[in-house]
């Protein structure tokens, strides 16, 4: 990276005697619209502007010019409220960024960079905070990278970061990047190779939106030297739009708040792409989509201790996954493809609805104690206010009366009682009944008396009721004999009294 700056500057002072120049000079004041502060007057958009350290650090008050802004150390930049630092490379052909930071920027109001080969670089020394909006690439394509970081950016949370129509969003390579704000890339002209390239520290608590991507979204590297973090913090939000994969992972990736990955036809490779000895890790309370397939060859599991939604169509490779909290799998593709090293310690929620035979009162899945979650409650609807009231939450099990499909909503809660998590859950009740038979070896008479039937039971509503010749069979004042089907043989008789009910319903 040492050398890669070398040569910047090389070919910067080779391109300088081409160029219109003005080198700031703070000798009058801190206006930059003074010409008494400038050795070649106030710069136009095509003057390469240099700030070096001087008596008065220069502030941008209103609108300003430059086709090139290079901060040199011991000096600093500052772009106040409302006012508009323009930057067109349209004039040069050189490949020099528009803005080159050695040491500290401040922008407050609005920096736009279009035309130049790179947007923003800052070397080691350099720091970038922006409350305002920096705008690349909106009205006139960057060739390389937009934002490129070996230094510090901070990104205020009243801050938006916009980059268009490069060929690669944000470099951060030996830097240390923290957004509190809003990053939009690629939201007006897609990006054309990757969206985020992380070789170092970044740390998400805003919101990151990756619109359109012709490679990869989202990437973090392992390569020594370099070692890739990215966290997205809790409350923080980051969506992918269009790309190749959306998320490429060889360093470390954690989630404590919410990640959306793809959409609908808007991924082609994989959502997700784990590999080398990528560490992806979905925390508790937090939430991650992924609505395409999902890739792991890393030689680390992916931990979820959150939510994990999978929407994909099949082909994906779980590889080695440990679940700790709640994959709820949209379409039933998650194991598509079997993985012996998938470790449930949690609960897996299936999108379809679930089949019981009403004979038997069935629990709403096998679910362990264990885990980050418990069943709170189930609902009719989705603000669980309403309980289901065939629900027992003492047994964590259901009795419907009849056929049907039931749809609920399971309401979650993480051991903590930090959050909840709610989720849609139906049940189609398809009575597979059996044949029952009276025996008459109980009492001899009385429908309700178990052991006058083979099968040891009363009658339920599933099951197909046979009363042999020379059988007679009462149900008795008051009570309730019910059935899918009822066969009343020669010789064999049934009484049902005026008080008594029998109900018969062949599904």
């Amino acid at each position: 990276m040492k050398l890669f700056t070398t040569i910047l500057f090389a070919v910067f002072f080779s391109f300088v005697s081409l160029a219109q120049t003005s080198t700031w000079t703070g000798m009058a004041s801190s206006a930059w619209d003074n010409p008494a502060n400038w050795d070649g007057g106030v710069p136009s958009l095509t003057t390469t502007v240099s700030i070096f350290s001087s008596p008065n650090n220069p502030v941008i008050s209103s609108n300003a010019y430059a086709q090139q802004v290079i901060v040199s150390p011991g000096a600093s930049l500052t772009i106040t409220l409302n006012a508009i630092l323009e930057i067109d490379k349209s004039a040069s052909t050189d490949m020099l960024p528009g803005l080159l930071i050695n040491t500290n920027v401040e922008n407050n109001g609005v920096i736009n960079i279009n035309n130049a080969y790179n947007g923003i670089l800052l070397n080691s020394t350099g720091t970038l905070e922006n409350y305002g909006d920096i705008n690349i690439g909106l009205t006139g394509s960057i060739s390389s990278q937009g934002l490129y970081n070996d230094g510090i950016v901070i990104n205020d949370n009243s801050a938006t970061i916009s980059i268009d129509d490069v060929s690669v969003g944000i470099v951060n390579f030996f830097g240390d990047f923290t957004n509190y704000g809003q990053i939009k890339i690629g939201e007006t002209v897609g990006i054309t190779l990757d969206g985020i390239g992380n070789y170092s520290t970044m740390n998400n608590y805003g919101d990151i939106e990756i619109f359109d991507a012709a490679r990869t979204a989202l990437r973090t590297y392992n390569s020594d030297p370099f070692y890739g973090t990215f966290i997205n913090h809790q409350d923080a939000f980051v969506e992918i739009g269009i790309a190749q994969r959306g998320i490429r992972n060889e360093g470390t990736l954690t989630n404590f708040g919410e990640m959306i990955v793809g959409d609908i036809g808007s991924i082609s490779f994989f959502a997700i792409d784990n590999r080398v000895d990528g560490i992806l890790e979905n925390k508790q309370c937090a939430n991650l989509i992924c609505n395409f397939k999902l890739e792991n060859t890393s030689s680390n599991s992916i931990e979820n201790d959150g939510l994990f939604i999978f929407s994909s169509p099949a082909g994906s490779n779980i590889g080695l996954f440990n679940n700790n909290g709640i994959i709820n799998d949209l379409n039933n593709s998650f194991f598509s493809v079997p993985s012996s090293g998938y470790v449930e310690n949690g609960f897996f929620v299936s999108s379809s609805a679930a089949t019981f035979n009403s004979c038997s009162i069935p629990a709403i899945y096998s679910l362990p104690v264990s885990g980050n979650y418990v069943v709170e409650g189930v609902y009719l609807n989705m603000a669980a206010t309403t309980p289901a009231s065939n629900y027992d939450p003492v047994t964590a099990s259901f009795n419907f009366p009849n056929v049907g499909v039931y749809n609920f909503f399971i309401r979650y809660e993480d051991l903590g009682s930090n959050c909840s998590i709610i989720l849609p859950w139906s049940i189609n009740v398809s009575f597979v009944g059996s044949t029952i038979t009276f025996t008459g070896n109980g009492d001899g008479i009385d429908w309700h008396d178990p052991m006058n039937w083979d099968l040891g039971i009363v009658p339920e509503v599933c099951h197909h009721v046979i009363i042999p010749a020379t059988q007679n069979v009462i149900i008795l004042p008051n009570a309730l004999g019910v059935g899918r089907t009822l066969c009343v043989n020669l010789n064999a008789s049934l009484d049902v009294p005026d008080t008594a009910e029998l109900e018969i319903i062949p599904y």
